[in-house]
């Protein structure tokens, strides 16, 4: 079946060899792909080309600024589920893009874990506020 592409087109080469092609709204959306896929236990991007609508192809650098924020913030979050796992709690990944839901032990509620805007190892936003994963398990300990 033939399906034309709507979004944008990019070429996605791993460290094993292998590769694929990706389609993406945009380069943001490109980048938690590729995010995503480093944090996993995938094979690891090697490389990305944009391949355009005129036929030309551009390299698509994975060393910007953001690209390593966005991967931070999925490194973070990892990170925080491998911590909340240890001690016990129920979490759930929910439909947004690197957000959880973390289930209390003692009451029935929950608090949201989403991605921070600091580039700290550890930091995620909980309640609002950024805070080391660590620090704020702690706090829940010693209620």
């Amino acid at each position: 079946m033939a399906k034309e592409i709507n979004g944008e087109l990019f070429f996605v080469r791993f460290q094993n060899g292998t590769s694929c092609f990706v389609e993406c709204v945009n380069i943001n959306d490109l980048y938690h792909y590729v995010a995503r896929k480093s944090i996993s236990y995938t094979p690891i991007v090697q490389s990305v080309v944009h391949m355009r609508n005129d036929g030309c192809i551009e390299n698509i650098p994975l060393g910007t600024h953001r690209f390593k924020q966005i991967l931070t913030q999925y490194k973070n979050i990892a990170y925080a589920k491998k911590r909340l796992a240890e001690h016990g709690y129920t979490f759930e990944d929910t439909p947004l893009p690197n957000c959880v839901r973390v289930y209390y032990k003692e009451t029935e509620g929950y608090t949201l874990l989403v991605p921070g805007d600091e580039m700290k190892e550890g930091f995620v936003t909980i309640d609002g506020q950024s805070q080391n994963i660590d620090e704020w398990l702690n706090q829940i300990r010693q209620k």
